[in-house]
């Protein structure tokens, strides 16, 4: 809940375990910075508490945004670990792919939680546009989703009609 209403005043939450017979468990301990503290818009603010002895299920995170992901995360009180971008899904970009553990693994409170998200392509296999007009093939080439720069150089061919391509690099 602390978590939910700091990300309503548009702060983001770290929360930490710090174990406290004296606290129930999944209260909070303390904050830093601390209650009644002037704060930045954004700001990130610890949020310690005592974790709950029992085991929690990782949640099922697939399909999630990574900021998405990030906040079910903090509000089940696990830490974000490593997030490896993985350029081959054809899913949208940021997207949750996977985690470790696994979704409905019973594990403690504060466990890591790695992710696997999806990422734009590095490189886009180039259209084959031999024997295109000109005017076709940079129509093709120059708008999306391809949007490249296309620089033509004219070459005289008797076999070939004048405005066709004849070869392309790369």
């Amino acid at each position: 809940q602390v978590i939910a209403e700091l990300a309503e005043l548009g702060l983001r939450a770290e929360p930490v375990q710090e174990e406290n017979a004296s606290v129930p468990p999944n209260f909070v301990i303390r904050t830093d910075p601390a209650a009644g503290v002037l704060v930045l818009e954004d700001q990130e603010i610890t949020v310690f508490y005592n974790p709950d002895p029992q085991l929690v299920n990782v949640p099922n995170l697939i399909g999630q945004s990574l900021d998405n992901a990030r906040d079910l995360l903090s509000a089940d009180g696990f830490t974000v670990g490593d997030v490896t971008i993985d350029e081959t899904s054809d899913r949208g970009e940021g997207t949750v792919l996977s985690s470790e553990p696994v979704a409905g693994t019973p594990v403690p409170q504060g466990t890591t939680v790695d992710l696997v998200v999806a990422g734009a392509p590095t490189s886009v296999e180039v259209p084959g546009v031999i024997a295109f007009s000109e005017a076709d093939a940079r129509e093709l080439l120059e708008n999306p989703p391809y949007s490249f720069v296309v620089t033509t150089e004219t070459q005289s061919n008797e076999s070939i009609p004048a405005g066709q391509v004849i070869s392309i690099s790369p």
